[in-house]
Order: C-alpha cells, then sequence, then structure tokens
C-alpha cells in the first residue's frame, strides 16, 4: 500500500532532438526502480538559460503532456517549482516551493512578469498560502538550508510566518545531501511549534542542472518518498489525497519501511491510553542500521544508537507524553550515512 515517487524532478521534454527526454523511455525507466509516480517540476534551462517550458501560458500545455503520458499503474504529475520572492533586483532574496496537482497558476496568484517569462513568481507568501488552502492543494517548501546560503539569499525559514502553514517540507536534495542534518534540525523546530507541528516530509531530486539526464545517472543516494494509499485503488485521485492527508516518509538511500502503525497523517488519533508507535525497517541492499530515533514534538524521546543489523523492529509506547497535541516523527540511519524519516504521527491525549 506504500508507493515510490520521485518528487522535484525537473522534466526536458521541449528540449531540442538530441537532447529532449522521451516521456515514455522515461515512465519505463522509473517504473524498473520500483517508483509508480513522479512530480514533476517543469522543463528547466540549460546553462545558458533556454529552453525553459512550463510556466505561465505554457502551463496547460505543460500539464495536458503529464496527463496524456500517464497509465493506469504510473502518474506523471504536474508538480511546479515556484519563487516566493522576498524582495525585488537587484538582490534576488527568495525561496522555492513545488505544488503537486495544480490546473492553473492563476488561481493561486501566480505571475510570470517581464523580464522573468520563465519562472512563476509569489511575491505574497501569506496570500499563497490562503490561496493554496482554498483550492485544496498541499505545497512543498524545497530545500530550505540551501535556498538561505546559496545565491538565492533567502530569509531563515524559521521567520516566514507563511512557512508554518506550508504542508511539507523537502528534507533531502540529491545534489546537496550535506544539507540534510541543517534541514532536519529546521524540520524538528517546525515540529515543536504548534502553528507546524503536523508538518510533513519528502524527498526531493532538484536535478535543475541535469534535466536530461536519467534517474539512474544521478550522482550520489537517489531519494524517494513513499505515498500510503489503502485498499491498493491507485489513481491520480487517491495519490493526491494521500498527500494531502500527510501519509508520507522520506528516503535518502534504500532503507524501507515494511510495516508502521499508526499510518503518518495529518489526522489527530484521540486516545486515553499512553501512544504507541509500532515500526519495522529494513534495508534493501543489507547495509546495516545504526540508529534509530523517535521524536515528540521536535524533541528526542526514543533513541537506539546500538543496532548494526539490517533490518530493525519495535513497538513503543509513550509513557511521559504531554497533555492535549503529540507529534511523532522517526527517524532511521544508516552506517553508510542513509536515512528515513517519517511524516508526523499525530495523537490527541483526551
Amino acid at each position: 500500500m506504500w508507493h515510490k515517487g520521485y518528487l522535484h524532478y525537473h522534466t526536458g521534454f521541449s528540449y531540442p532532438e538530441g537532447r529532449k527526454v522521451d516521456v515514455e523511455e522515461l515512465r519505463e525507466e522509473f517504473k524498473a526502480l520500483g517508483a509508480s509516480f513522479v512530480f514533476c517540476a517543469g522543463d528547466h534551462g540549460d546553462n545558458e538559460g533556454n529552453y525553459f517550458w512550463g510556466w505561465g501560458e505554457e502551463y496547460q500545455d505543460y500539464y495536458d503532456l503529464c496527463e496524456a503520458a500517464s497509465t493506469s499503474d504510473f502518474l506523471f504529475i504536474p508538480s511546479l517549482e515556484i519563487h516566493l520572492r522576498f524582495s525585488e533586483p537587484p538582490r534576488r532574496k527568495e525561496h522555492h516551493a513545488c505544488i503537486p496537482g495544480m490546473v492553473s497558476l492563476h488561481e493561486v496568484g501566480l505571475s510570470t512578469p517581464q523580464p522573468y517569462p520563465y519562472v512563476s513568481l509569489a511575491r505574497d507568501p501569506e496570500d499563497f498560502v490562503l490561496k493554496t488552502e482554498e483550492k485544496k492543494l498541499s505545497p512543498i517548501i524545497n530545500h530550505p538550508h540551501l535556498s538561505t546560503i546559496c545565491f538565492f539569499n533567502g530569509p531563515d525559514p524559521l521567520a516566514v510566518p507563511a512557512f508554518y502553514n506550508f504542508s511539507y517540507l523537502e528534507l533531502f536534495t540529491a545534489d546537496w545531501p550535506n544539507c540534510f542534518l541543517c534541514d532536519f534540525g529546521l524540520y524538528l523546530k517546525f515540529l515543536s511549534d504548534p502553528r507546524a507541528s503536523a508538518m510533513a516530509c519528502c524527498s526531493g531530486i532538484d536535478n535543475a542542472l541535469r534535466p536530461t539526464g536519467r534517474l539512474s545517472f544521478e550522482p550520489g543516494k537517489v531519494n524517494a518518498t513513499y505515498l500510503y494509499i489503502p485498499n491498493g485503488v491507485f489513481t491520480k485521485e487517491t495519490l493526491l489525497r494521500a498527500w494531502n492527508d500527510r501519509q508520507a516518509y522520506a528516503v535518502h538511500g534504500n532503507l524501507l519501511l515494511d510495516k508502521i502503525y499508526p499510518i503518518p497523517s495529518r489526522n489527530l488519533i484521540r486516545t486515553a491510553d499512553n501512544p504507541s508507535i509500532s515500526f519495522s525497517v529494513c534495508h534493501q541492499m543489507q547495509e546495516k542500521i545504526v540508529k534509530a530515533a523517535i521524536y515528540r514534538n521536535g524533541i528526542n524521546v526514543y533513541e537506539d544508537n546500538k543496532i548494526l543489523s539490517s533490518s530493525y523492529a519495535i513497538e513503543w509506547e509513550d509513557r511521559e507524553s504531554q497533555d492535549n497535541e503529540n507529534h511523532y516523527v522517526i527517524h532511521v540511519t544508516t552506517e553508510a550515512e542513509e536515512h528515513l524519516v517519517t511524516s508526523p504521527i499525530n495523537y490527541l491525549n483526551n
């Protein structure tokens, strides 16, 4: 019932012959890797800034191509990368976001003004969040730490009120794995605040400089996101429902949840008993797991750092839970610096 997919994937559907990505070949490669969906972040320009496609008036064509390329067992979901602008040039100051499943850019207040026809801009993050909530969309904060230290010059994500209402935070990107600890630290701080305590997490590829490359050629460990669809009914509607319900976990490498109960979700589980969690995890290539941890409201409340096995299982009860809401995430680490992080399991103590 867990479906594997790749997020923040820049396509090259509109590139010139010889560099253009064939959508059917791409679909078969994803399926060979065990995936059943990809969130397409738009085509991307080369180093000279040419061949952007998917933004502005081109969005409907991009959306239609993704629809036509989808099959009963594999879905291309439009999920364009949006620029959240916090100042005007000459000093660039922005964060990025993706919005899976959009039908119209204009419905969420996005513009593509000159001289930037190759991007979609949101100049008011608060209004952007309100519009996505109205449309029942679940946007992602992309590579938050990278956006503060690189040439994006974005503000501290924790200092942006709108970010506390975002649905997802991207913990991994393929080309910046060294940012994970900073992004995971940001994630725990968001979870410690009641405004964002049910925020989910995901992994991204962000092959912006390699949009014509194949996923199998990506450097380092490949990141995947898993979504839970009950009863095995796999459609675009059930996939996006799982996304909006935040039934997700993120992976950097080849870790896999064999089982977890309760399933991560944005919904609160009401209980008069101590909150409890059971899960088992394995490494698909038999790498050794070295640590498993559980965090409640952003604070570490359980840790086992003496595992040294390719699989791990536990049934755990929180005997010191707080009154009212408690939000739990699991983090598993391997000897080879691979990571698995779940979205929150949310309990409400009556």
